[in-house]
This record gives structure tokens, C-alpha cells and sequence, in this order.
């Protein structure tokens, strides 16, 4: 029995051993077949993936084609049209081609004359700035020794003005006028209601507009001096109040001049008047201690002002002078364009009656000319009628007449003059000898 069981369990384990072995070899055939499957696979992906690639390529090579083709068209298109744009622009605008380039070339010489005076303008500003500083340096040098009289203190800020007006090159009489009179409409000289003093401010500039502005120097240095000579803070504290108030009592006495309501009721003004404080330190202290001085003034009809801000209102006067000055000489170029183009219409129908006596004249000569052709009541005819006759011709004349083919063969039937004809023969002789 042991044998049975023996072979019995041999024959199970042979055939677990065979049924395993199977086993093996079919996994192995599925997972060889899977593994081709996916070379295949990847194979395929490849080749599309390539092809996918190749197709791009084509697609873009045929759009990049497609492109430059179009991109060619377009510009072998586009410069047809421009030639024949060109061609039609030359056509049309050929005739004003000489008068724009000419038009042209006037402006470009307006551009670098304005250009040229632009650099000049600059450069006197520049030169102006300078010599407005420098002013206003030794100005600010000279104020601790303007510090005793107040007359001597105004004479000095009226040559200050004085001397930013000529630097300016302002021309007295015309663009301002010093220590004018203020007259009222009958002629007759104002007076200050409370001092019974003539109004004479120091300067009234006249704006090419018919405006005019009063500038009046005021100033006192007195407190001002005191103010950097006190020793202690109380002293520059009132030594600074004194400054402040004595530049607000200027403010007040100007407003009450009313320069503005006396000037000329033929001129437009402006309702205010210019205080000009030459030092600017002195009034760059008091604005910085009043900080509403300036507003206080304006309301008052007074403005305050420094060297350097008064020069840009006489930098502004000069300019509305000169842009004036420009507007009267661009007047005369149109008067005289206007007075170039009257001569040309002048000339051309001057022209056109030469031409028509001209063509008067032509037809009187031909008039005359045909009275010389032979042949019709040409006077030709006739003279060669007479020499054939028995007429001499003078022989004094450079030019011989003229023969007269047709008269000719029209007098061959004509009879001869008779040698014997008395008379005839004498009238010839007569007219013959007749000094022509």
C-alpha cells in the first residue's frame, strides 16, 4: 500500500509539476505577447507622433509659403500702387511743386530768423538775470548805508528803478515815462486829498494795449538795520514790527493816492499798483515775519514786488512791445502783398490792351500789305502799269519795283504809248521827275 501511495503521490506531484510548468509557460506567452503589443504600441505612437510632426512641418512650410507668396503680391501691389500714386500726385502737384518748395524755403528763413532771435532773447535773459542779481547784491550791500534819511532812501530805490528800466532797454516816453504828472480829464494836475500834494508817481509803464500800470518805490531800511544790529531777540522782535508796520504804512498811503482812478480815461488800467521794494532781503524779512502782507496789500489795490518779480513785468512789457512791433510788420507784409498782387492785375490788363492794339496794328499792317501784292488795287500793279507805259523808275531808290507777273500778261493786249502822243508823253516826263 505504502508502494500505491508512493506512485499516488508522485503522480500528484507530476501533475501539480506539469500544471505548474503550463502555467508558467502561458503567463510567459501572455506577458511576451503583452510586451510586443506594447512595442507595437509605442511603435505606433511614435510614427504618429512623427507624422503628426512631419504634417506640422508641411502645414507651416505651406503657410510660410502661402505668406511670403501673399507678403510678395501684397508688396509688388502695393508698389504698383505707389508708382501710380506717384505718378498721379507728380501730375497734380507738379504745378506746385516750385511754389510750395518756394513757400517752403520762406518759412524755413522765418524759422531761422525767429530761431536766431529766440537764442538772442535767451541769451539776453540770461545776461538780464545776471545783471539783476548783481544789482540786487550790491542793492542789499548799499542798504546798511541808505539807512539815514528817508529822501535819500527813495532817490536810491528810484534809481534802482531807473536802472532796471535801461537795462531793460525800455525807451522813455513810449513804453514808460518818469515822475509823470496825473492830470484828470480837463487837463488840470491832481492833488492828494490829505497832503494837498501833486500825485508824480515815479514810473507808469504804457502796455501796446493801451494799459498802464503805476510803479512807486517805497522802502525804509531803517528798521531793517536795526534788526540785524540788536543784541537780544526783544530788540529784533520790535526792531522787525517796526519793519512790517512801516512797509504797511507805505501800502496805505499808496492805496489812498487812487493813481489808478486819475490816469487817462482814454487808456484801460489796471486796478492795482506796483510797490517796488529794492531790497529784497528787507522784504523777504517782512513777508516772512507777515506772512499776509502781500494779501493785505492786493486787497488794498497794491502789489508788492522785489527786483527779480518786477523784472518779469518789464520782461512781459518788453515782449507785448515787441509782439506788438511783429503784428505791425506782418500788417505791412499783407499791405504790401495786397499792393504786389494790385500792380500784377495792373501789369496783366495793361498787358492784354498792349495786346489788343498790338493786334490793331497787325491787322493795319496786312491791310497794307496787300495793297503791295500784285493782282486787286495793289499800288504795285498800278506803278508797273506806268513804267510799262513809258515811266522811269528812280534810280536814287535801293529797291527796284516789283514785277507784276499777272500785270504783265494782262497788259500784253494793251496798246503801246505813241512816240508821237505830245501829251502823254509830257504828263510821264512830269510824274517821272517827281521827287518821291
Amino acid at each position: 500500500m505504502s508502494v500505491y501511495f508512493i506512485l499516488l503521490l508522485a503522480l500528484v506531484v507530476g501533475l501539480a509539476l506539469g500544471y505548474y510548468a503550463g502555467r508558467r509557460s502561458l503567463d510567459d506567452l501572455r506577458n511576451e505577447h503583452e510586451r510586443h503589443l506594447a512595442e507595437l504600441r509605442r511603435s505606433a505612437e511614435v510614427q504618429a507622433a512623427e507624422q503628426r510632426k512631419e504634417n506640422e512641418r508641411r502645414l507651416e512650410l505651406m503657410a510660410e509659403r502661402l505668406k511670403n507668396e501673399s507678403e510678395r503680391q501684397m508688396r509688388e501691389r502695393g508698389t504698383q500702387l505707389r508708382e501710380e500714386n506717384v505718378r498721379q500726385l507728380d501730375e497734380i502737384l507738379g504745378p506746385l511743386r516750385n511754389g510750395i518748395q518756394e513757400m517752403r524755403h520762406a518759412v524755413q528763413q522765418a524759422d531761422s530768423r525767429h530761431l536766431d532771435s529766440m537764442s538772442r532773447l535767451d541769451e539776453s535773459i540770461k545776461v538780464t538775470l545776471a545783471q539783476a542779481r548783481l544789482v540786487g547784491e550790491r542793492a542789499d550791500k548799499l542798504a546798511a548805508a541808505l539807512t539815514g534819511e528817508n529822501k535819500t532812501q527813495g532817490n536810491f530805490g528810484e534809481l534802482r528803478l531807473r536802472t532796471l528800466l535801461e537795462d531793460m532797454g525800455l525807451e522813455r516816453g513810449v513804453q514808460f515815462d518818469e515822475q509823470w504828472m496825473v492830470k484828470d480829464e480837463n487837463g488840470q494836475v491832481v492833488t492828494d486829498d490829505e497832503t494837498g500834494r501833486r500825485l508824480i508817481p515815479d514810473v507808469v509803464l504804457h502796455f501796446p494795449d493801451k494799459r498802464d500800470v503805476v510803479i512807486d518805490s517805497k522802502v525804509s531800511l531803517t528798521a531793517y538795520k536795526d534788526y540785524y544790529e540788536a543784541k537780544t531777540d526783544e530788540q529784533r522782535k520790535l526792531a522787525l514790527d517796526r519793519h512790517v508796520k512801516s512797509l504797511q504804512q507805505h501800502v496805505k498811503q499808496l492805496s489812498a493816492k487812487n493813481y489808478a482812478g486819475h490816469l487817462s480815461a482814454d487808456r484801460s488800467r489796471l486796478d492795482f499798483v506796483v510797490m517796488y521794494v529794492f531790497s529784497d532781503s528787507a522784504l523777504s524779512l517782512a513777508l516772512t515775519a507777515a506772512p499776509g502782507l502781500w494779501k493785505e496789500a492786493y486787497d488794498k489795490g497794491v502789489f508788492i514786488t522785489s527786483s527779480q518779480n518786477l523784472y518779469a513785468l518789464l520782461r512781459m512789457l518788453e515782449l507785448s512791445w515787441k509782439q506788438q512791433l511783429q503784428v505791425q510788420n506782418q500788417q505791412k507784409i499783407v499791405d504790401q502783398a495786397a499792393l504786389i498782387v494790385s500792380r500784377v492785375q495792373l501789369f496783366y490788363e495793361r498787358f492784354l490792351n498792349v495786346e489788343t492794339t498790338l493786334s490793331k496794328t497787325q491787322a493795319a499792317f496786312d491791310s497794307l500789305r496787300r495793297m503791295l501784292l500784285p493782282g486787286g488795287q495793289s499800288i504795285i500793279s498800278a506803278a508797273n502799269k506806268l513804267v510799262k507805259l513809258g515811266a522811269r523808275e528812280d534810280p536814287r531808290r535801293r529797291q527796284p519795283l516789283p514785277k507784276d507777273e499777272n500785270a504783265e500778261e494782262e497788259d500784253d493786249s494793251a496798246p503801246e504809248l505813241a512816240s508821237d502822243d505830245t501829251s502823254a508823253a509830257a504828263f510821264l516826263q512830269n510824274v517821272t521827275s517827281l521827287d518821291s
